[in-house]
């Protein structure tokens, strides 16, 4: 059995951190958290807000075309 991986980790707080917030802003991210691991980035869901609503969700999908024939 392999031994765990300790992975280095940097955490930036963008209410804090200019530079972080532009970063996460240029990858094109409206929301946080997101997880940057080297050129590759993710958005995550925070575990310590709730998940979004589903009118917010049916919103964002009216407005970017989900469910729509194109």
């Amino acid at each position: 059995m392999r031994s765990p991986s300790i992975l280095a980790y940097e955490i930036r707080d963008l209410t804090q951190d200019p530079s972080a917030l532009e970063q996460v802003k240029a990858l094109g991210y409206l929301q946080s958290p997101v997880v940057i691991a080297g050129v590759a980035s993710v958005p995550t869901r925070s575990t310590s807000s709730p998940p979004a609503s589903a009118e917010h969700d049916h919103e964002y999908d009216n407005h970017h075309g989900a469910g729509t024939d194109r």
